[in-house]
């Protein structure tokens, strides 16, 4: 088994970028990865599940995470600094139509569990049999759940190898990575939506239901589905490890257990 893709989101709720590596923050989140975010004048995430025009925002960074270039239907793109949040907040209030303020933590960002704010994990494999399940492919299904390490070599939710009883941890390796897994990642609604167009699949989170009860592998622990719309690995880096990197290619290792 090994690490097949690493996917960071440098604004949280807008497009990923692929990245060849991956340096491990102070507080054990990805380098970059929901870095920045959007909220309202309430101060409450600005995201496609209570947003769904942010499904029309295109995002593109260059490979620093520096700069950005927008785009949207009825829109000029235009390219921006991160540093430069006024201009970007005043492009995406009119693009969203609604104000926006860019929040920045560079430590640890915007994290969706922040009791597990490492990075989320699947494997290629149950990407492929989700994707299977709706009529979709590959990267379509991992956009839609914006998993940032992807593993090959091993079969559809052997993530799932990787929690066990509510309150403990399962070690595991990648490259020379300390990490704990947590437990099963909650869905929302996003899922369900052509990451291009914001057009919803008719029953996605029921049909999706039923098939994760039905091919829940052995190995998992049933006890950690209250429901079984939940896919992916929530996990935590071990301290310590700030300033390692991850890379494409790096072995995945489980101490005392067979893929």
């Amino acid at each position: 088994m090994k690490l097949s893709r690493i996917v960071i989101h440098p604004i949280k709720s807008l497009d990923g970028m692929e990245v060849p590596e991956a340096e491990i923050s102070a507080l054990g989140a990805l380098r970059h990865d929901r870095e920045w975010a959007l909220v309202d004048a309430q101060g409450n995430y600005i995201n496609a599940k209570r947003h769904p025009r942010l499904h029309s925002v295109r995002a593109t960074f260059d490979p620093a995470c520096t700069e950005v270039v927008l785009s949207a239907p009825e829109f000029a793109s235009a390219q921006f600094s991160l540093n430069d949040s006024k201009r970007i907040e005043a492009w995406l209030s009119q693009a969203l139509e609604q104000p926006v303020q860019l929040m920045r933590d560079s430590q640890q960002g915007f994290p969706d569990d922040l009791e597990a704010n490492g990075p989320t994990i699947t494997t290629q494999a149950s990407l492929d049999l989700i994707a299977s399940w709706f009529g979709l492919n590959r990267e379509e299904t991992s956009r839609r759940f914006r998993t940032n390490l992807e593993i090959e070599g091993a079969p559809a939710f052997w993530e799932d190898r990787l929690f066990t009883l509510e309150g403990s941890v399962v070690p595991f390796e990648i490259g020379k990575i300390a990490f704990q897994g947590i437990n099963p990642c909650q869905r929302c609604a996003v899922p369900a939506r052509d990451t291009r167009t914001g057009e919803s699949i008719p029953g996605f989170q029921k049909r999706f239901t039923e098939e994760r009860r039905r091919s829940l592998p052995a190995w998992s622990d049933s006890s950690r589905f209250d429901h079984f719309y939940r896919f992916a690995l929530n996990t935590r880096v071990v301290p310590g490890q700030m300033g390692k990197r991850l890379r494409v290619g790096d072995p995945v290792r489980l101490p005392g257990l067979k893929a």
